[in-house]
């Protein structure tokens, strides 16, 4: 038996004992792992003994005796509220300093912050707007810099990756996201690089491009992906336990960044509707591919031949199986379009790629049609195999349902402009920005979120090869090409 890490923590926030048959936890990165105290005193509690960790990378560790992970779990609850003290004074000192409001002057020195507590991602749509940004800057002539928590993948220039020690605060929940802001201080103590303006994609409790901005007196600005305490609310992330510092961490960067980029116009009327955001400091900049990396010209023949796809038509989905996804909407629709159409089981098959959440839901349901082909789940891809993956698709699917609070879809999913760039017909939902970068009919088929039977249909008509399907494949890349690549992304950043 083996748990997602989230799904071992669940059982100790709820007190429930493991099962006497878990001996794995999958986790992110076995080298930067927190709760180690807390999961070998669960074990032991449990009477589970000899537990391994297996992270992204397939290397596995013994979760350690609860006898050498005590002190350092004692050592964390005691430190807690001092650490949390010094980073609460901080944060009222910046809440506090006057702000200076930078204009955005085409800088040629960039210092790019990278401080999500996210270790070993070998893919995803933050995966590719990371290394999509940085390239883009790069081929602007730019001189910069990129510090980060950990290594990048995509991203092949200097990274310096600045130190995050589990071993001290990592038994506590978002005491590591907090306590990263001193590793970027103590960077900029040190480091010979002057940089003209500071690109800081926003995570959880990080505060420190506000204090570099003023250390230095330089322009910051912000990428921004949404509301922590949100998503955590709305798409089942861990629960916050520090939620007060957390709204005013997220707050003060919003109020001291010289310019919010958001990915939607939806980002932006919550910025200014409930944050109070003056728009005029808010850039709407959807996301973007890079078309050297997607193209049709790749070769999709090996990856159709070595999951016996050859005489298939091929919907091809890829991205986290989650709520915002839309994948157990899909996995629903992909039931009801078989029994309604018995005549394509031994023609049409479903390529859904990727891991997440939702990945057991959506196996055990669609497990019949897993065993019999017309299902096939790889698993999480190696990023820079994602074109390979896609070529191997007749239709490319983008199943977006609605925010389950009732607010508006705010996303830009970066999976849509790898579809287009692919040049491949797509079906997707209209929802909201989807809607409106693709266009019914000329660049895509789209059908209502959520709406089962007109998703069917579709997927009946696209199911059938005609010669005006690839049209809207082509007509897609053409727009990407026009509008949606990462370097266009980024001249409207820093070239506006």
């Amino acid at each position: 038996m083996h748990f997602s890490q989230k799904e071992a923590l669940d059982f100790v926030w709820k007190r429930k004992r493991f099962p006497k048959q878990l001996k794995l936890i999958e986790v992110d990165d076995v080298h930067h792992q927190p709760f180690i105290g807390v999961l070998s005193f669960w074990a032991l509690i449990s009477g589970s003994n000899q537990i391994q960790l297996i992270d992204r990378n397939q290397e596995k560790i013994l979760l350690p005796p609860f006898r050498k992970t005590f002190f350092p779990l004692i050592i964390d609850l005691i430190k807690w509220p001092f650490v949390l003290r010094y980073h609460s004074q901080i944060v009222g000192h910046l809440e506090n300093s006057r702000s200076v409001t930078h204009p955005i002057a085409n800088p040629d020195q960039i210092l790019y912050l990278r401080t999500d507590q996210w270790f070993n991602l070998t893919s995803g749509g933050s995966v590719g707007h990371t290394s999509g940004v940085i390239h883009a800057i790069q081929k602007l002539g730019k001189t910069f810099q990129v510090w980060s928590s950990d290594r990048l993948t995509g991203v092949h220039e200097t990274i310096e990756i600045l130190p995050s020690n589990f071993q001290k605060g990592g038994n506590v929940p978002e005491l590591m996201d907090l306590k990263f802001n001193q590793s970027v201080l103590n960077q900029a103590q040190t480091t010979t690089f002057s940089p003209q303006c500071i690109y800081q994609r926003y995570s959880l409790l990080n505060y420190a491009g506000v204090a570099l901005k003023e250390k230095w007196n330089i322009p910051l600005i912000l990428e921004y992906n949404g509301s922590f305490v949100w998503i955590g609310k709305n798409w089942g992330g861990a629960k916050m336990i520090h939620k007060k510092l957390i709204e005013r961490v997220e707050n003060l960067v919003l109020k001291k960044a010289d310019l919010i980029v958001v990915v939607s116009e939806v980002s932006k009327n919550d910025l200014v509707e409930v944050h109070g955001v003056p728009p005029q400091k808010i850039l709407v900049n959807p996301n973007g591919v890079d078309p050297e990396l997607y193209h049709p010209k790749i070769s999709g023949s090996q990856i159709r031949q070595n999951y016996n796809l050859n005489e298939k038509r091929v919907f091809g989905f890829i991205g986290t199986f989650s709520q915002w996804h839309g994948i157990s909407f899909l996995a629903e629709c992909i039931l009801a379009f078989f029994d309604q159409f018995p005549e394509k089981i031994d023609t049409v098959s479903f390529f859904l790629i990727g891991k997440g959440p939702e990945f057991s839901q959506v196996k055990n349901r669609l497990s019949p049609l897993i065993e019999n082909g017309q299902v096939i789940l790889p698993g999480q891809i190696p990023q820079e195999e994602g074109p390979e993956y896609l070529a191997a698709c007749d239709v490319l699917l983008s199943p977006h349902i609605p925010n389950p609070d009732g607010t508006k879809f705010f996303g830009s999913p970066t999976k849509l402009f790898e579809y287009m760039a692919m040049g491949k017909p797509i079906l997707a939902s209209s929802l909201e920005q989807i809607g409106q970068i693709l266009e019914d009919g000329v660049t895509a088929k789209l059908h209502e979120p959520g709406n089962q039977q007109e998703c069917i249909q579709l997927l009946f008509e696209l199911s059938n090869p005609q010669h005006q399907w690839e049209e809207l494949g082509q007509n897609a890349r053409q727009v990407c090409l026009e509008k949606y690549t990462w370097n266009k992304h980024v001249e409207r950043i820093f070239n506006p």
